[in-house]
């Protein structure tokens, strides 16, 4: 997508959960343009709406980001290990196998 001679007020990298929301809140201010800047595409793949249907598209970079991985991890012989990211809007929330994680409230 082009844009072509326009100013923008914010420009907010990746839109996961964190970056649309910023966005989001951002535009709020009807004098404000934000821009919404997402690598990949619209989530739109059936796996990632079904429970653990990630596994399908957890290698496909069309998805996910790749080269992500940890630095080397000493008490773990130096290994690194692989962090893969989702890369459609919604981030990584968008294919997580539909798995929520509730808080400890006394946390």
């Amino acid at each position: 997508m082009s844009v072509p001679n326009r100013h923008f007020d914010h420009i907010v990298v990746g839109a996961g959960s964190a970056g649309a929301i910023v966005a989001a809140r951002l535009s709020e201010n009807p004098a404000k343009h934000v821009l919404l800047l997402e690598a990949g595409p619209e989530d739109r793949n059936v796996w990632s709406k079904v429970p653990l249907g990630f596994a399908k598209i957890l290698f496909n970079p069309k998805y996910m980001w790749q080269d992500q991985e940890t630095a080397q991890e000493p008490d773990l012989g130096g290994r690194r290990y692989a962090l893969p990211a989702g890369k459609v809007l919604g981030g990584s929330s968008a294919i997580n196998g539909l798995i929520q994680v509730r808080g400890n409230p006394g946390d």
